[in-house]
């Protein structure tokens, strides 16, 4: 994904993501989650606007499995712990000594090297030694296979989940979020048990809406009640309050011209814009009382 190297850390540390929104898809089974995460990518790449879409990976890697026969190891006299010494020895390794140095100490351990470690062929091969002493390949005992596994198993709040990163170019947030909720509950059926959240970006600026939904009208009912401590009159309060709307056209018109989106640096800047409107009214009115003080005639 392509972002800018602050923007990147501070959308990291605040929604766990370095684009600007992310689709996390929540369930049990991972096949489940990894297919159904292909389908909603692939309703996402439909959308106008998205770009740098990126799925998260959680299968293709490799994994070693040996299933040890109990039939046949029986008939050598072996136990499942004997083939699993050999076999943890040869992979992860054994300490077989201790090396000293001065008042240090470090294992000596013993295992395949690298190259063989990582060869099927060399793995059916290990030879597992009976009670009597006779020499028995690993293959003649257990099946070993090389199984694609997952990559990695991501959860959060307790739940697997697999995630389905993206930026938006072209339009807002808000409007792609509303967009990709519709093509995906009509495209895409989660079975039971599995549910979809929104996050990044969209899910910071749901937040900061709702609170200056709540912070904009106390605000408006603050700076009224100063107006009146300070005019002692509801008529002049009004007068000035009256100056907020026109002075938001400036700003429509601005985000018009640019072409940008009602963001939440956007609301910022419309809340101190309404400060200066205030703050205009005021100083004008005061200047009108100070001539009426003095005897200025209206002209």
């Amino acid at each position: 994904g392509f972002s800018q190297p602050i923007q990147c850390r501070i959308d990291e540390l605040v929604a766990g993501t370095r684009a600007q929104l992310i689709v996390k898809l929540f369930g049990d089974d991972i096949n489940v989650l990894s297919e159904r995460s292909a389908k909603i990518a692939k309703v996402l790449s439909t959308i106008r606007g998205g770009a740098d879409l990126n799925a998260e990976k959680v299968s293709g890697q490799p994994y070693l499995t040996v299933n040890i026969d109990r039939s046949k190891i029986a008939r050598y006299g072996l136990n499942i712990s004997d083939v699993q010494k050999v076999i943890e020895i040869a992979v992860a390794g054994k300490a077989a000594s201790q090396l000293y140095e001065e008042n240090r100490s470090f294992p000596i351990t013993v295992r395949l090297p690298e190259e063989k470690r990582n060869s099927l062929e060399a793995i059916k091969n290990l030879i597992i030694t009976t009670k009597t002493g006779i020499n028995v390949p690993l293959e003649q005992l257990a099946e070993v296979k090389m199984i694609e596994g997952p990559v990695q198993i991501s959860r959060q709040d307790g739940m697997r989940r697999i995630g389905i990163e993206m930026n938006i170019t072209g339009r807002d947030i808000g409007s792609f979020v509303a967009e990709a909720k519709q093509k995906i509950g009509a495209q895409v059926k989660l079975p039971a048990g599995y549910y979809l959240t929104w996050g990044g970006q969209f899910e910071n600026q749901q937040r900061a809406m709702n609170k200056l939904m709540i912070i904009g009208p106390a605000a408006a009912g603050l700076i009224m009640l100063l107006l009146y401590l300070s005019f002692r009159s509801v008529s002049l309060s009004l007068l000035v309050i009256s100056n907020l709307p026109f002075a938001l056209i400036g700003g429509v018109v601005a985000l018009a011209i640019t072409r940008e989106y009602l963001s939440v640096p956007a609301s910022v800047g419309f809340i101190a814009l309404m400060g200066i409107a205030v703050l205009n009214g005021l100083v004008m009115i005061s200047y009108f009382n100070q001539l009426k003080d003095k005897g200025v005639p209206a002209a």
